[in-house]
């Protein structure tokens, strides 16, 4: 596998150089990125068919290559891109093979068996699509053109939509049209990603629509591969400074695989044999956000709700309000409300749900001292951070939660201090929570250093961590963890990190985690090069953003 990268990166280097050779006038950008990730570790799995948890081993490789090639269109005097007219083609795709104790499809050969790597031939059901690997799965793959005609927008292809309560995947167009009255329209179709065709990755099957293990239904029966078409649209506020928002809806369907299931009784309204409609809506929702600036971005409000049609409620709502008092201070204050809902094929509709309330209070400050001669903080950069969260869940039945009333609370709350110098930082957060779910409470200690001007960087961590459960009393332990690592940038465009972490506890003598990655990127053409790596103290450790002006907000 580490030995086809070159060869691929052959392929797009040539690809590149031919590109450069257009004038350079017409000339595009082509940008290459490739990710290579090995892991090793064990999980500890409980089997139902046996009362003995065991270890499992896990040895994964995933590799991701993308192309992305912009500049498609005509150019200004300048030779740079014209604001109208442009294309540009995006493709990103994953390889991911695992080498542990999941070399084949885990099935079960009867009710209660043992899980084991079981064919057709043994009786053995498959779980996909979760557990498939051994085969290419394209994430992205789609045309992009952009300000056709000065007011139109399109993506045709494999694409990813997302908004303030949702992340989808699907296949087919997406276009958008701008009005010269601040608004833009949106429309959408095409098949939902869910695992169906062999290009597809495991990411966006849905929850609770796993292959079906009972006896006697067929592979063609299995309703996670029935297609699933999805239509939608949205209208969204455009060309404002002040305020965001956007209306969206969005409706899924998908075919019945098998009409005759077990137990259901026949409709005489219905063809024989067959007691369920052969096609119905399994999604339909409906959501709205808000986003708007006051006093120069000082003040900022943001929310927004969803409504699901199929359950028939307000599934996901968000509210909250983000102050700046002065430079380098922040206050957010946030509600939450959810109640879980999900795809109509899911199996989790038959389970009882209840929704929740979650309330947020939260502070990140810089502290400022004094400068030496070159400018820089004579003692380094001081930040400091908390942040107090309240939950109350609900409970809808005639029997409330724990017996405790209608509502039952959990608390908890986190704080931290970080300091940064020219070559390194050091960070100590302690957090804490409990009530409804049990008591957490712990304490981590995590810095990096740089030893070598951008190119070389090694990190540590010291992680403590109690948990009880508030319902199992045997499940409660003290736990303790560190993990250690180094960066390396090898050339430009070229990063190596590799991790390495233990935990031990009262459940695992040790939990040892292995990781590396490798992480390429490259433009090609006349003026291409490796791409820079980012400040390798600026990658992880909830790094804030350098101080200076910002889209929105005074620092």
């Amino acid at each position: 596998m580490l030995r086809r990268l070159p060869a691929q990166s052959s392929l797009l280097v040539a690809f590149g150089f031919a590109l450069s050779g257009i004038p350079s006038g017409r000339a595009a950008n082509v940008e290459v990125d490739s990710q290579i990730v090995g892991q090793m570790y064990e999980l500890r799995t409980a089997d139902a068919g046996n009362s003995d948890a065991r270890l499992v081993d896990r040895r994964r490789l995933t590799t991701y290559l993308g192309l992305h090639i912009s500049g498609l269109g005509p150019k200004d005097d300048d030779g740079l891109p014209s604001w109208r007219n442009q294309f540009a083609v995006h493709f990103q795709m994953r390889f991911d093979a695992d080498f542990g104790d999941y070399l084949c499809a885990i099935g079960r050969s009867s009710y209660g068996a043992q899980l084991g790597c079981l064919d057709r031939d043994k009786g053995g059901k498959s779980l996909r699509p979760e557990l498939s690997n051994y085969k290419p799965e394209i994430l992205e793959g789609y045309i992009e053109g952009q300000s056709l005609g000065g007011w139109v927008d399109l993506r045709l292809g494999r694409q990813i939509q997302w908004d303030l309560f949702d992340l989808r995947g699907f296949d087919g167009l997406w276009l958008q049209a701008r009005t010269p009255i601040y608004l833009a329209a949106e429309v959408f179709g095409g098949l939902s990603q869910n695992g169906t065709l062999p290009i597809d990755s495991p990411i966006y099957a849905l929850d609770g629509t796993s292959s079906s293990v009972a006896p006697g239904i067929s592979d063609e029966q299995q309703q996670n591969a029935a297609l699933q078409p999805t239509v939608g649209f949205a209208i969204r506020s455009y060309g404002l400074r002040d305020i965001q928002t956007r209306l969206a809806y969005r409706r899924t369907f998908s075919a019945t695989q098998n009409q005759a299931p077990a137990g259901c009784q026949t409709d005489p309204n219905q063809p024989p044999g067959s007691c369920a409609p052969g096609f119905g809506t399994i999604e339909e929702r409906l959501a709205y956000s808000l986003h708007g600036r006051l006093l120069q971005g000082r003040l900022q409000g943001f929310g927004g709700f969803r409504y699901d049609f199929v359950s028939g409620k307000l599934d996901d709502g968000h509210a909250g309000v983000r102050g700046t008092p002065s430079a380098g201070h922040f206050l957010i204050a946030e509600y939450r409300y959810a109640a879980p809902t999900w795809d109509g094929d899911s199996i989790f509709n038959v389970f009882s749900s209840q929704p929740y309330h979650d309330a947020r209070l939260a502070y990140d400050g810089r502290l400022r001292g004094g400068l030496d001669d070159s400018g820089n903080r004579r003692l380094g950069a001081f930040t400091v951070h908390a942040h107090g969260f309240a939950r109350m869940f609900q409970s809808t039945e005639s029997k409330a939660i724990r017996g405790k009333g209608p509502l039952t609370a959990a608390f908890g709350g986190s704080a931290g201090v970080r300091w940064q110098r020219e070559n390194g930082l050091l960070r100590l957060d302690a957090y804490g929570d409990g009530g409804y779910g049990g008591l957490r409470a712990g304490s981590d200690l995590s810095g990096r250093l740089l030893v070598w001007r951008n190119r070389l960087g090694f990190e540590g961590r010291l992680l403590y961590l109690y948990f009880a459960d508030d319902q199992k009393v045997d499940l409660r332990s003290h736990m303790f963890g560190f993990q250690v690592g180094a960066r390396w940038a090898i050339i430009n465009g070229l990063l190596l990190h590799i991790l390495a972490e233990n935990n031990i506890d009262r459940y695992y003598n040790s939990q040892l985690r292995v990781l590396a990655m490798l992480d390429l990127s490259y433009l090609l053409g006349p003026n291409g090069g490796g791409v820079p790596p980012a400040g390798l103290l600026q990658m992880g450790l909830g790094s804030y953003p350098p101080l200076g002006p910002q889209a929105g907000v005074l620092r």
